[in-house]
């Protein structure tokens, strides 16, 4: 794992709006911290993180679509070690599955 994350040392106007894209779809900076981890986590940590994730993304955003553009930021890559990489497929995973490809009774049960 890493904890220069691409995003990082991007400067200028598109540096800042990676910045605040990943401020508005990680309000509680949770993948951010875990991408940012200079030190080995323990095992699990991923899972309980992308599911803490899931549940603070805002209402108006597809988690599926948050995900892709993490995963195109280069927040998390699938060759690191530990928990980082483990978090990049789980975040694959989660992309597959936007809200117009999922059932109509999923697509509501993300509205309550």
């Amino acid at each position: 794992m890493s904890g220069n994350t691409r995003y990082d040392s991007v400067s200028g106007s598109a540096g800042q709006m990676q910045r605040d894209y990943l401020a508005m779809v990680d309000p509680r900076h949770i993948l951010s911290a875990l991408a940012q981890s200079e030190v080995a986590l323990p095992r699990g940590t991923a899972e309980d993180a992308l599911l803490s994730w899931l549940l603070s993304v805002p209402e108006q955003i597809d988690p599926a679509e948050a995900a892709g553009t993490m995963l195109e930021l280069s927040i998390f890559e699938p060759d690191w070690d530990g928990e980082a990489g483990r978090m990049a497929l789980l975040l694959r995973q989660v992309a597959e599955f936007p809200a117009h490809k999922l059932p109509a009774a999923r697509r509501r049960s993300r509205q309550h």
